[in-house]
């Protein structure tokens, strides 16, 4: 069963800006590889524009899955429009 652990509205260019740092900081706090930290980061970033831009307004949530070895990190991304 997945944990969320960290929950985000996007309404705004500056939500989307959140989002990203968000993303980099969870992926950076469960030991991504700098890399994979900038490539988390940037599809959060691509999939929340598009909520933002067809929908008008959206969610991001953050999920782990601690039960999976190693934990894994999903990430949702809602539209609501």
């Amino acid at each position: 069963m997945s944990l969320i652990i960290y929950r985000q509205a996007i309404g705004n260019e500056r939500d989307l800006v959140d989002a990203r740092s968000r993303a980099a900081a969870i992926a950076a706090e469960l030991g991504f590889p700098a890399r994979e930290q900038t490539r988390i980061a940037a599809a959060v970033s691509e999939i929340g524009r598009n909520a933002l831009i067809h929908a008008g307004k959206g969610e991001i949530a953050f999920h782990l899955e601690p039960a999976e070895s190693p934990k894994r990190l999903l990430v949702v991304v809602r539209a609501d429009g």
